[in-house]
């Protein structure tokens, strides 16, 4: 029975390292108010219907059913997508949903706009509200003022 120590030493520091690992969540605080299509539609540079189709160079490729805020190309390749434990938003490859961006227009680069937490996209069924909001809000550039910035 003297190695019977040896197991109890072992599974108590396992044990200490699982309870010592930290929770990954992302988990709104108390009051937290999440941000309304229109409100991220307001905020956003870009909104677009689309469908994402692939993932490719840490994006995702999207194929624009309608740009409700903006204008520009059929595909457009968006970033800023993650884990919703990392508080962020992420779609399904086929899924169609309402994407609010933003033009790094030092890049040219499409990325996501969050106003909260894992807030930067919604189900398509949305579209109509954010295209009513959006009905006379000012447009973004266009894809030619795109092509130029770049």
């Amino acid at each position: 029975m003297p190695q019977m120590w040896h197991l109890r030493l072992i599974l108590s520091l396992v044990l200490s390292l699982v309870a010592s690992t930290p929770a990954h969540a992302c988990t709104p605080g108390p009051g937290y108010e999440p941000a309304t299509p229109e409100a991220k539609a307001r905020a956003a540079g870009l909104v677009i219907l689309g469908t994402a189709l692939s993932n490719i160079a840490g994006g995702k490729v999207i194929e624009v059913s309608k740009w409700l805020k903006g204008q520009g190309p059929r595909y457009v390749l968006i970033y800023g997508f993650g884990s919703s434990a990392a508080c962020l938003s992420d779609v399904a490859l086929g899924h169609q949903a309402v994407f609010y961006g933003k033009l790094d227009r030092a890049t040219g680069s499409i990325s996501l706009n969050y106003t909260g937490i894992h807030d930067a996209i919604d189900d398509a069924d949305r579209a109509a509200r954010v295209t009513a909001v959006l009905k006379f809000a000012p447009s973004a550039p266009s894809s030619a003022a795109i092509r130029e910035m770049r």
